[in-house]
């Protein structure tokens, strides 16, 4: 997942991506599949900041469409251990 939005919120100079990402595939085999967004180590501070970020964003949005907060969740796990 943060491969993914490192390569989604890269907002550089794309050689600096490919290069990034030629280097990492490079050290796996010499076999050439071709550019996917898959193990990218961190690119900048900057970019790091904006997946932080992206990731925060989205895991805030989504828990708000849980029924219960988590002291509710509490009670019924707490009521299923009985």
């Amino acid at each position: 997942m943060f491969s993914f939005l490192r390569f989604v919120e890269f907002d550089g100079d794309i050689m600096i991506l490919v290069e990034a990402k030629m280097i990492d595939e490079k050290k796996k085999t010499d076999k050439d599949e071709g550019y996917k967004a898959e193990n990218l180590n961190v690119l900048s501070v900057h970019n790091e900041l904006k997946v932080h970020q992206k990731l925060k964003s989205y895991s805030e949005f989504y828990l708000q469409s849980y029924p219960n907060d988590l002291e509710q969740d509490d009670k019924l796990l707490a009521q299923d251990d009985k």
